[in-house]
C-alpha cells in the first residue's frame, strides 16, 4: 500500500469514527434537527468504501416520543480523499418514511460519485430505525 492509499485510508476512517459518534456534534456533517422531547437516536452507519477514491456514509438520526418515531432525519456523508480522482454528484435517491404504526421507519439513500472514464458509482444503503431506539441495516452495496 503506497503512502499516498494509507492517507487517503485514514482520512476516511478518521471521518467514519467522528459520525458514528452519538455525541450530538462531533460530526462535522450532522444536520439540523427539529425539536424532540427526547434525546434522538442515532442508527447504526452504513459504509461503503472505494479504497483511494470516495467513501460513503449513511445514518439515521430520529426522535421517540409517547413510543412512536415522530421524525428522522438522514446524516449523509460523502468522503472525498486530497487526491482522489473522482467527485460527489449528490444523491441519486432518498427515501425515509413510516412503516405500519409509525413503530418503526425506513431509509434508503443512494449517492453518485463521478470517477474518470465515465465510471460512476451508486453506493447504496438500507436503515430501519425502531422506537426502542435500535437499528439496522437490512443491506447496503454499491451499484
Amino acid at each position: 500500500m503506497t503512502a499516498k492509499r494509507i492517507g487517503a485510508t485514514i482520512t476516511i476512517f478518521l471521518t467514519f469514527l467522528a459520525v458514528i459518534s452519538t455525541n450530538a456534534g462531533t460530526a462535522a456533517a450532522e444536520p439540523d434537527l427539529p425539536a424532540c422531547r427526547t434525546t434522538p437516536s442515532r442508527s447504526q452507519v452504513v459504509h461503503q468504501f472505494k479504497t483511494g477514491s470516495w467513501g460513503y456514509l449513511y445514518r439515521v438520526i430520529w426522535c421517540v416520543e409517547e413510543s412512536r418515531v415522530t421524525w428522522a432525519v438522514p446524516d449523509i456523508v460523502p468522503v472525498l480523499p486530497d487526491d482522489s480522482p473522482c467527485t460527489w454528484q449528490g444523491m441519486s435517491d432518498l427515501d425515509l418514511g413510516p412503516v405500519g404504526n409509525g413503530e418503526s421507519w425506513t431509509g434508503f439513500s443512494m449517492g453518485m460519485f463521478s470517477c474518470p472514464g465515465g465510471e460512476n458509482d451508486y453506493p447504496w444503503g438500507i436503515v430501519m430505525v425502531h422506537a426502542d431506539g435500535t437499528s439496522e441495516i437490512p443491506g447496503q452495496g454499491t451499484a
